[in-house]
């Protein structure tokens, strides 16, 4: 979880999608530390606030700014290897998602560094948070520290210890929406809990205003990230904005007893974070529908398939954007009956090609998206070098997307397409238990046990 300055908050992989899952660490043993009766009280009034008890003690480490580069760098390049970085970066921007040259990898880093004042690494259950430094700029012990950010994080550290949604998010691939979710909640709860620290230390519960005033939009965020792609930058934000509106309604439902329950029922899906009654209301709970696609190694010749991915209704939000089509209002509209959907992209000798199944509520709803998908994709193969010109076509409740690809490749991948609810976290675990196992290896890596990549 990192911490940025525009926010005074810690923040995800995006991942969001494109952060989420960067969990950082460090191996140097001469790291200084937060004065230990400053991290002592700052755990203890976590723990109050949270209404959770610490299961082991968090060393908190100091970092100059200057050290934060080649920290991040690092990290990054361990737990998003550059294989699954560039398959990742290939299939933003096959669909217009991503602007076509920008380099993903680079672009995160630029945004970390520049945000960057702490954060909590899931994988070696350190934290890190961003001091002053001396001559040779090295972080010293008794320079300017935000306690507000030390407590956000350890907030962090709290929900590691009592929950698997970190290890969740940190073994989830292909899935950038269920990312956004996790993430949204994660940082909701934290950003819920320090306002809450306030009203405990000061007796003054801090004003909806000045709560609402802490969370720029993807708007606002245009203006403080102007080279900030929108794909990094814009999902980042709404996982703030949206994540503390959800964690404050689940709170005033009961206080950090249903923030803690909630973080072993999680949303798992930016729909459930952007409509909370989707989530919230056991009667009209809506579970997204994982979809996959048959692997697609004898498709086309001359091509081979790079990566696939789940952007979510949030994801569909973002592209509308990122293609420049109407209003935030009609987009909002277009991409709000979202129930699930699946993209996979390919490299072939003449260009990219992708298709991309979006499955909504209605009939309706698949309409009035394709609609204004058919003027996102106007341009996209002169945009993102695509073998041929994409087409955008509906079915009942699912509309395809695709470039490059002959009809019967598109029906093959069509009629093979399978969906799967899971009702809660639980159930996917126990169907999906790669996820976990996954993360524990990463673990397993970061700690120095086995070889790292």
């Amino acid at each position: 979880m990192l911490c940025c300055r525009a926010l005074s908050c810690s923040l995800r992989w995006v991942s969001a999608v494109l952060l989420a899952g960067f969990s950082l660490g460090c191996s140097s043993p001469a790291v200084p530390t937060l004065p230990a009766q400053l991290s002592a009280t700052l755990q203890q009034r976590a723990e109050r606030a949270r209404g959770l008890r610490f299961q082991r003690p968090v060393e908190v480490r100091l970092l100059s700014a200057a050290q934060v580069p080649a920290l991040l760098g690092q990290q990054l390049a361990w737990v998003y290897p550059p294989p699954r970085l560039r398959g990742l970066e290939h299939l933003t921007q096959t669909i217009g998602y991503l602007p076509s040259g920008v380099d993903l990898g680079q672009e995160i880093l630029s945004f970390e560094v520049e945000a960057v004042v702490g954060f909590y690494a899931p994988l070696t259950q350190r934290m890190y948070v961003v001091t002053d430094a001396d001559a040779e700029g090295n972080p010293i012990s008794d320079g300017n520290v935000s306690e507000e950010v030390t407590l956000h994080e350890l907030v962090h550290a709290l929900q590691g210890q009592h929950s698997p949604l970190l290890d969740v998010a940190i073994g989830m691939e292909e899935n950038f929406d269920v990312g956004f979710a996790l993430g949204a909640l994660l940082e909701g709860d934290a950003l819920w809990t320090r306002f809450y620290d306030v009203e405990l230390e000061t007796g003054i519960p801090v004003a909806e205003s000045a709560r609402n005033a802490r969370f720029p939009g993807p708007e606002t965020g245009a203006a403080l990230y102007p080279d900030t792609a929108r794909a990094v930058r814009d999902p980042f934000l709404l996982q703030y904005s949206a994540g503390y509106r959800l964690a404050e309604q689940i709170a005033n439902r009961g206080g950090p007893a249903a923030l803690s329950s909630a973080l072993l029922d999680p949303p798992l899906s930016s729909r459930q974070v952007l409509h909370p009654e989707f989530y919230l209301d056991p009667r009209r709970r809506r579970p997204p529908a994982f979809l996959s696609l048959p692997r697609s190694d004898e498709l086309l010749s001359g091509c081979r398939e790079i990566a696939r991915n789940t952007l979510g209704e949030v994801g569909l939000r973002v592209w509308f954007a990122e293609r420049k089509i109407a209003d935030s209002a009609e987009r909002q509209r277009a991409a709000s009956g979202w129930a699930g959907d699946r993209v996979v992209s390919f490299a072939c000798s003449d260009g990219a090609a992708f298709f991309w199944l979006v499955r909504f509520d209605t009939a309706e709803d698949a309409d009035e998206f394709a609609d204004l998908a058919s003027r996102a994709i106007a341009n996209l193969a002169r945009d993102a070098n695509l073998r041929a010109p994409a087409s955008v076509w509906a079915e009942r409740r699912d509309v395809v997307l695709a470039a490059g690809l002959a009809p019967r490749d598109q029906a093959r991948l069509l009629d093979g397409a399978k969906a799967t609810v899971y009702p809660d976290l639980e159930a996917y675990l126990r169907q999906n238990p790669e996820v976990i196992e996954r993360a524990h290896a990463m673990r397993a890596r970061a700690l120095g046990t086995v070889p790292g990549p």
